[in-house]
């Protein structure tokens, strides 16, 4: 995960606790096997800015296709991560990247990237994944 995903706490002393919404939009490709603190550590520090009965966190994340044409779907992960951190799995809404014509769905310009070559027989993904949490 890369320094721009972390939730940085603002100068503004208002912020720093209490905001009513936090939204996240998590890398495309969530390091699950780096190291252990990223994603957990993440969802502490989202849980210290938010308000602690009524604060939501929204989180947006994609699945991807690795090289090989694998499916990997790291939605499992993150609210693993998120509950251990003390949040609340809410409501899990998926966010379509298309649009009807035709009687078929096409890919908007904001699309996930298309499948890997040579796995054409793999379905591409035209959705992000937004989850909803709350604190305990």
């Amino acid at each position: 995960m890369d320094a721009h995903t972390y939730v940085r706490a603002s100068k503004n002393a208002d912020i720093r606790r209490g905001a009513p919404v936090l939204l996240a939009q998590l890398p495309h490709r969530i390091p699950l096997d780096g190291p252990s603190d990223r994603l957990p550590g993440f969802f502490y520090r989202a849980h210290r800015l938010l308000s602690d009965s009524t604060g939501m966190l929204l989180v947006a994340c994609r699945q991807y296709h690795e090289a090989g044409g694998e499916l990997v779907d790291p939605c499992g992960e993150v609210v693993a991560a998120a509950r251990g951190a003390g949040f609340v799995y809410r409501q899990h809404v998926l966010v379509v990247h298309a649009f009807a014509h035709d009687g078929c769905l096409h890919p908007t310009p904001d699309a996930p990237s298309p499948i890997p070559r040579g796995v054409a027989w793999r379905h591409r993904t035209i959705h992000t994944d937004l989850l909803v949490f709350t604190p305990a």
